[in-house]
C-alpha cells in the first residue's frame, strides 16, 4: 500500500544519506594522505638552500596545499550544510594577510589570462576582524575565481569596505569584473543548493 511504500522510500533515503556520509569520510581521508605528504616535503625543502624566486614558489605551493587541505576537510561539512548544522570557527584574523593569501593564490590564474587582479580598500577597513577564516577564504576564492574564469580582458577588482553606521560590524566585499555576467533569469537560482 501507499503508506508502506512511503516508509520504504524513507528507509532508502536514510541509507543513501548514510552511504554518502561514509563516502565523504573515506574520500577525505584518501585525499588528505598524499596532501599531508606534499606539505611535509614542502616543509623539508624550505630548510634547503633556495634562490629567493624558488623560495617564493615553494611558499605558494605550501599555501595552496594548505588551502586544498581545508577544502578537503570541508567535504565532511556537506551533510552538515544540507541539514543546516554548519559550525563556524570564529577567531581573530588579520584581514590584510588573509586578503594577500587569497590574491597571491589566485594571481597565477589571473596572470595566465593577462588580467589585472587588485584589492581596493574603500574608506578605512579594520586590520583585525573576527570571522571564520576558512569560510571567508572559501567565499572569496569562489567569487574571485569565477570572476577570473569568466573575464577575458581587463581585470578583476575586489572592493573591501566597512558598512554603514547602521551596521558598523559588517564588512563588505564586492568583486568587479568585465565578464559576461549572470542573466537576470538565472540570478534567482544563485543561492539555491
Amino acid at each position: 500500500d501507499e503508506e508502506h511504500q512511503l516508509v520504504r522510500l524513507e528507509d532508502v533515503a536514510e541509507r543513501a544519506d548514510q552511504q554518502k556520509a561514509e563516502f565523504l569520510g573515506q574520500i577525505s581521508h584518501e585525499l588528505r594522505t598524499p596532501l599531508t605528504s606534499i606539505l611535509g616535503f614542502t616543509q623539508l625543502l624550505r630548510h634547503s638552500n633556495f634562490a629567493p624566486v624558488d623560495a617564493g614558489h615553494l611558499s605558494k605551493i605550501e599555501k595552496n596545499a594548505r588551502h586544498l587541505k581545508s577544502l578537503i576537510s570541508d567535504l565532511l561539512d556537506v551533510s552538515k550544510i544540507e541539514n543546516g548544522h554548519i559550525d563556524l570557527s570564529l577567531s581573530e584574523v588579520e584581514l590584510p594577510r588573509l586578503l594577500d593569501d587569497v590574491l597571491n593564490a589566485l594571481k597565477v590564474q589571473a596572470d595566465a589570462k593577462n588580467l589585472s587582479l587588485k584589492c581596493v580598500s574603500i574608506k578605512t577597513i579594520p586590520s583585525t576582524i573576527t570571522t571564520d577564516s576558512t569560510r571567508l577564504k572559501q567565499i572569496l576564492f569562489n567569487m574571485i575565481g569565477n570572476a577570473i574564469k569568466f573575464t577575458s580582458s581587463g581585470g578583476v577588482t575586489i572592493d573591501v569596505y566597512g558598512s554603514s553606521a547602521n551596521q558598523p560590524d559588517l564588512l563588505s566585499f564586492d568583486v568587479r569584473d568585465r565578464g559576461m555576467g549572470i542573466p537576470p533569469e538565472r540570478q534567482k537560482e544563485l543561492f539555491k543548493p
